[in-house]
């Protein structure tokens, strides 16, 4: 047994706590994800869940002693990442602060990664006396999900027919019917598209219902010539609904097909079908209307 592998099993333990603590925040978490916190002082909670070679956007709470989030503090955290293998090969990685509805928020930073593997984030937060904290991350050679470049698998989505009504095919408990008129399989490569995975009545991390109410509101004002498109996590809502139990739920076949670790999701795809960028978490409404508003 190597020393990575030994210090991967004594920050198990440390995780699983902090995963509780998450929950209890209202931070969507992935507990098959291994993002793990060595803390000593500050903790680090990697959100993102999809990590792979190339530029990525990380995700992550940054919480103090007492286990509370440090919030819109960004100018005041240095942040390096490094090889596990290598901790002296680090380089400086920069802080954004992106505000979340209902959980605060969370920093972002963009990661260049070349190699797969475990990989150190160490933040050092010099507001209080140089506060130090880290997590580390598992980078797959590819993504999970379908990439950006890439054309998407073909997936039949839910729409309102005689078979199907809206509250059928939505948790969204004020749906906008447009959302679910268009086969995602049918409107492929022939219009751009922006297509949402969500669940807004039993959202994890209660990110799932602002965002959807962000794209209902894009809907209106650019569906002449996008396609906006909701998917639901699960595929047995009448079942979740009546017994109150959403442990009950069937994960969706296009949830299955594109691999999705986590709810929500949002990919913008071109008329070409490609896929432009893609987004876990809650996106602000300004900054998905810039996207939107340049997707052709």
């Amino acid at each position: 047994m190597n020393k990575i592998t030994l210090k991967y099993l004594k920050i198990l333990i440390t995780q699983i706590i902090l995963l509780l603590v998450l929950v209890s925040c209202d931070i969507d978490t992935n507990p098959d994800d291994i993002s793990f916190n060595t803390q000593n002082s500050l903790s680090v909670i990697i959100i993102s869940s999809d990590i792979s070679i190339g530029s990525n956007k990380i995700k992550f709470a940054i919480l103090n002693i007492e286990g509370n989030p440090i919030i819109n503090q960004e100018t005041k955290f240095k942040g390096f990442i490094s090889p596990l293998e290598d901790p002296k090969s680090k380089n400086p990685i920069s802080f954004k602060w992106e505000p979340w509805p209902n959980a605060g928020g969370v920093y972002q930073s963009i990661i260049d990664l070349n190699s797969s593997g475990y990989w150190k984030i160490t933040v050092l937060y010099e507001e209080d006396k140089n506060l130090t904290g880290e997590a580390i991350i598992q980078v797959n050679e590819t993504p999970q999900t379908p990439g950006v470049g890439k054309i998407p698998p073909k997936i039949h989505t839910k729409t309102i027919s005689k078979e199907l009504s809206l509250d059928s095919i939505t948790s969204d408990i004020k749906p906008k019917s447009e959302l679910y008129k268009s086969d995602f399989y049918n409107v492929l490569g022939t219009k751009p598209i922006v297509i949402n995975f969500s669940t807004p009545s039993f959202c994890k991390s209660g990110s799932c219902s602002p965002i959807i109410e962000n794209i209902k509101k894009l809907s209106e004002e650019f569906q002449e010539n996008i396609e906006f498109i909701h998917v639901e996590i699960y595929d047995n809502l009448k079942e979740i609904k009546s017994s109150g139990n959403i442990n009950l739920g069937k994960i969706s076949q296009p949830v299955k097909i594109w691999r999705l670790p986590s709810e929500p999701w949002t990919f913008l795809i071109d008329s070409s079908g490609k896929i432009v960028s893609k987004h876990e978490g809650y996106v602000e409404y300004e900054n998905l209307r810039k996207i939107v508003s340049n997707l052709k």
